[in-house]
């Protein structure tokens, strides 16, 4: 009887401590998983953030190209607006010139 209870006891025991050991089985097996999931968000926010990066990085290129083109544009224009001012200085200059000429002739 004594051998009975003894062994009742001990399968008991048996039973209590493979449940201790499921359970804490599945909490490793939980933490793995949170842990991968973790890096799969991590690895995922990180290539979001370089296609961001990348993103603005093309949206920038592409605003001083076209900064660029308009700079030498106005610049062209500034060039071109100067030698037609020249010019017409250069124009008033001479007529004033004949003017002149023709004044001290009289």
């Amino acid at each position: 009887m004594t051998k009975v209870k003894a062994s009742k006891a001990i399968a008991l025991i048996e039973v209590e401590l493979q449940r201790e050991v499921d359970f804490k089985n599945a909490l490793t097996q939980t933490e793995k998983l949170r842990a991968q999931n973790l890096r799969k968000v991590t690895v995922n926010n990180e290539i979001k953030a370089q296609e961001a990066k990348w993103e603005l990085f093309k949206k920038q290129r592409a605003a001083d190209s076209v900064l660029h083109e308009q700079e030498k544009q106005v610049e062209e224009s500034l060039y071109s607006n100067t030698r037609e001012v020249e010019a017409l200085k250069s124009q008033a200059e001479a007529s004033l010139f004949a003017m002149k000429q023709k004044a001290e002739r009289e």
